[in-house]
């Protein structure tokens, strides 16, 4: 893969746009530049510069080069270089080698960086929690005895 991390213009002047009111279902696959104002369900790879714009949402994963987001992302995001502007809303985990983000950016997730090699592998993604329902308590979905739970919160609670 070249580096292309700062070229504006794709090597043949090429770029691919997909307009706000466009959704597309399945995989995105290009070579040059890529923006996207509208909305994709699944996985983008972008060997260019992919800017998801202020309108669009993205749920799946994204491997690009450099990635400017100022949208919604849902899912995980594999990066030279990241930019997440401050209209940007994140869910989901990411992996670069830089990242900027800017004031007021959403971002709830983990991050890791390195700066050689390959991008760090992701975590397994642990199952989503179930939320309690009306009469549950903590102690019933976790399956703790009150002195269990007491300990447990005990040591969560002091300061060293």
């Amino acid at each position: 893969m070249a580096n292309r991390l700062y070229d504006d213009v794709a090597p043949n002047g090429l770029h691919n746009i997909i307009s706000a009111g466009t959704t597309i279902i399945g995989n995105v696959i290009t070579e040059s530049d890529f923006r996207l104002d509208g909305k994709v369900e699944g996985e983008i790879a972008c060997n260019g510069k992919l800017v998801i714009g202020p309108k669009a949402q993205v749920k799946g994963k994204i491997t690009a080069s450099y990635t400017e987001v100022l949208g919604e992302i849902e899912g995980q995001i594999y990066a030279e270089k990241l930019i997440i502007k401050s209209t940007a809303v994140i869910q989901g985990d990411i992996a670069a080698r830089s990242l900027e983000i800017e004031h007021d950016a959403q971002f709830n997730g983990t991050c890791l960086m390195s700066k050689e090699g390959e991008l760090p592998k992701m975590p397994e993604v642990p199952q989503s929690f179930t939320p309690l329902t009306e009469g549950e308590t903590v102690e019933d979905e976790l399956d703790l005895e009150d002195d269990e739970l007491a300990d447990l919160l005990d040591d969560d609670l002091k300061i060293d």
